[in-house]
């Protein structure tokens, strides 16, 4: 087995080429492109890779998040918006929080605080309009640090 980080190449750069390819496929399947996809699709691997270092920060490599979960982005626009704000709310903002949570007990705090949230919602590459609409949903993460308990002595 070769162990291959998520910061590093080959597994670096596999989501943007995996998802650049799947675009293609399906633009040369529907006969038509879509810039908005585009934006999407370049926009989910800036994520990814914003997440993890957001995770490297506050706690360690070790928990950064694969491309897997990222795989199954719709190729469509409005699919793509309600899979993300799916796969962000119940399955991303839970593991960010627990990781958080855990490397302040096991490092303590090791870098300022920055949401992970606001930098989603600044880029956010679909309508402001669906933002606005789903905006309940984007307050999931604090803008302060977890609390955690003091460990037992």
């Amino acid at each position: 087995w070769v162990l291959c980080a998520n910061h590093t190449e080959p597994v670096k750069g596999f989501l943007g080429r995996f998802l650049r390819r799947k675009l293609i496929e399906t633009e040369i399947d529907k006969n038509m492109r879509s810039n908005d996809l585009i934006k999407i699709i370049d926009w989910i691997p800036k994520t990814w890779q914003h997440l993890n270092s957001f995770l490297e920060a506050h706690s360690s490599s070790d928990v950064t998040i694969g491309p897997r979960l990222f795989l199954s982005c719709p190729m469509d626009a409005d699919g793509s918006r309600v899979w993300f704000t799916d796969l962000w709310n119940y399955s991303l903002v839970p593991y960010l929080l627990e990781a958080v949570r855990e490397g302040l007990q096991l490092y303590g705090k090791r870098a300022a605080w920055e949401d992970p949230s606001k930098w989603v919602i600044d880029t956010y590459p679909w309508s402001s309009a669906s933002l606005q609409h789903e905006g309940q949903m984007w307050a999931m993460m604090a803008t302060a640090p977890p609390k955690t308990e003091p460990p037992p002595n």
